[in-house]
């Protein structure tokens, strides 16, 4: 088996956050690894009668410090008066992105709304897009990128509401990430292309194949671009040099990465989280708890949240989990050094062995030729 496969699986979390009744889309730190305020986003059902149900969209803060929710925000897309061009177009919530004190929220028909985290008030809506919002991500307290199937990205302002800029490409962008170290736009498509835009100079400056399938998420830190998807391989692209790293153990479509203190996180729809140690690619633990596939994971309260299909938020022990993960490692250098000291001995064997049919044949005396 190979290394890279071989982690503890691990049944390490504290607790699950039970109050979703739907899919967990997403879930964010607002104040990072040490902030004690989670955020999660779902699509919850209300039951209006034994027939007929209304569509729900709750984003939900979680005070990790006090135990309890502090508040509970429905994001469901305005109705027709307050939006009257988007009239009968689809209204599901396709994806969220949280900047500072605000949520904004994707729908299928290429709308874009901003809502307040503490009141709940729905802020002015941003209009562009005209098809499904696929991906938001924020990159500061003063901008937001969108990528959709109408082939666009949008760079847009938080505080006017405006969009500033339009990158536009042949195929729908399913994926947008900002690396401000670089100054450097990256995009994923179905087409399993990755294309790497120069913010400065607004063009395209790299187009590479970066999967087998289509890519459904992407992380960029200052090192790596990691990708994955449909394919249960994930890879990291070197910024530098371009060298890819694989990292392989999933059984089925990954939906979630995320990176912390040089560890690469991913979920998947095999109903676990995987732990990778970045530069070596190997599988370092695996986490099992949910019952269905992995949606998103984030940091809070210094400890790790995963979101699920099952509707669960699981809070993960990171002291147990680095335990287990350090308690590996020394089982593994053991492994190494109990295999060295065996393959020492049968090497002594061995030449003990030869030294003996030497002694053996030692004494005989060789023939002289007549």
């Amino acid at each position: 088996m190979q290394n890279n496969q071989t982690a503890i699986k691990v049944k390490a979390y504290k607790k699950k956050l039970k109050r979703h009744k739907d899919a967990v889309l997403t879930i964010h730190s607002p104040k990072g690894f040490e902030g004690g305020l989670l955020v999660s986003g779902s699509a919850d059902h209300s039951i209006r009668s034994i027939i007929t149900f209304i569509l729900k969209y709750f984003v939900i803060v979680w005070d990790l410090l006090k135990k309890k929710i502090s508040s509970k925000i429905n994001v469901l897309r305005p109705d027709e008066e307050f939006l009257f061009k988007f009239k009968d177009q689809p209204k599901s919530v396709c994806c969220f992105c949280f900047n500072g004190p605000k949520i904004f929220t994707g729908y299928e028909d290429g709308l874009i709304c901003s809502w307040d985290i503490d009141s709940g008030q729905l802020n002015n809506p941003l209009i562009g897009h005209t098809n499904k919002i696929n991906h938001i991500t924020s990159t500061d307290n003063d901008f937001i990128f969108s990528a959709a199937n109408d082939c666009t990205v949008r760079q847009w302002n938080v505080k006017s509401g405006t969009c500033e800029s339009v990158f536009k490409f042949a195929d729908p962008v399913s994926v947008v990430q900002i690396s401000y170290s670089f100054n450097m736009m990256f995009t994923a498509s179905w087409d399993k292309m990755v294309r790497v835009v120069d913010l400065e100079a607004n063009k395209v400056t790299k187009i590479f194949v970066a999967s087998k399938e289509a890519i459904k998420a992407m992380i960029v830190t200052d090192k790596y671009v990691f990708v994955a998807g449909c394919d249960p391989i994930i890879r990291g692209f070197s910024l530098e040099t371009g060298e890819c790293k694989m990292y392989q153990g999933h059984q089925g479509w990954i939906y979630c990465l995320e990176v912390n203190e040089g560890k690469l996180f991913s979920g998947g729809d095999d109903k676990t989280i995987k732990i990778w140690d970045i530069e070596s690619t190997k599988m370092l633990e695996e986490l099992n708890g949910h019952e269905n596939g992995v949606t998103c994971l984030a940091f809070a309260n210094q400890e790790l949240f995963s979101g699920s299909f099952d509707h669960y938020i699981i809070c993960w022990d990171m002291l147990e989990i680095e335990k287990r993960i350090h308690e590996r490692e020394l089982m593994r250098q053991e492994d190494i050094r109990s295999r060295k000291i065996e393959v020492f001995w049968r090497i002594i064997e061995a030449k003990r062995g030869k030294k003996k049919k030497k002694g053996k044949g030692g004494g005989k005396k060789k023939k002289g030729k007549k």
